[in-house]
């Protein structure tokens, strides 16, 4: 408890909050309610998000996500973006963020992601497309670049998640099918209809699931780990 305590408290010093933790806020720790969850928001890749709804909280992970694509925007100019899975929007605001003059689409099938979607929006100041969607259900155009972070943990690795991400984060943006890959098997079958010429696709991973991608002709990046957790791959590459 007192780690979870000190940590609080090193959380709240880097947002230059008061580092006093309250009687409510230690019994919140006690319940192993998240850190993030607890101050009511992050801010990441100069990007403030706010976690009212129960969606998946961003990780350090996505923020390697966000400037990879970054590159491959401002390398190859694309314009249209989609932002798939898009849950708390972090991704999408991102982007726009960094791009003014590029057009973000998020989508997800989740209505408390869209609405905490909507709610970052506004609190980044930032105008993007935001579309409930079953994967690209009621997608109705072609993209220069897709990104996405969707569930991508298997069914069997769910013993071994922390009590405090099982009881606070949604499953359905943790877990997927087909060992993980369920959702990955969706874009794949998709890119050619929703991809432009020479478009791109880059997508957060398991690095369990390594040799699936390698298998699809995509290439692998490293985080900051050193494990394979972006891949990515053009339109032109893709059979």
């Amino acid at each position: 408890m007192k780690q979870k305590i000190s940590n609080l408290k090193l959380e709240k010093r880097r947002y230059d909050l008061k580092e006093k933790v309250s009687l409510v806020e230690k019994f919140q720790l006690w319940r192993n309610k998240p850190i993030q969850k607890i101050i009511g928001y992050i801010i990441m890749a100069d990007v403030k998000i706010d976690l009212s709804k129960k969606v998946l909280i961003p990780r350090y992970e996505t923020e390697e996500l966000i400037y990879q694509t970054i590159d491959f925007i401002e390398e190859n100019q694309y314009k249209e973006i989609l932002d798939l899975c898009c849950g708390s929007g972090f991704i999408g605001i991102a982007l726009k963020k960094f791009f003014n003059e590029i057009n973000v689409c998020q989508s997800d099938i989740d209505k408390n992601a869209i609405k905490q979607t909507i709610i970052n929006l506004k609190l980044n100041n930032i105008q993007n497309d935001v579309i409930q969607s079953n994967m690209f259900e009621n997608i109705n155009k072609k993209f220069d670049l897709i990104v996405s972070n969707p569930p991508y943990l298997s069914e069997k690795e769910i013993s071994l998640i922390s009590k405090s991400v099982l009881k606070f984060e949604p499953h359905k943006a943790l877990f997927a099918k087909n060992n993980g890959l369920e959702f990955y098997e969706i874009i794949e079958k998709n890119l050619n209809k929703y991809l432009k010429k020479n478009g791109m696709i880059i997508l957060e991973i398991n690095p369990d699931n390594e040799k699936w991608f390698l298998n699809n002709g995509y290439n692998l990046i490293k985080d900051i780990n050193g494990k394979k957790r972006i891949a990515f791959k053009k339109k032109d590459w893709i059979s």
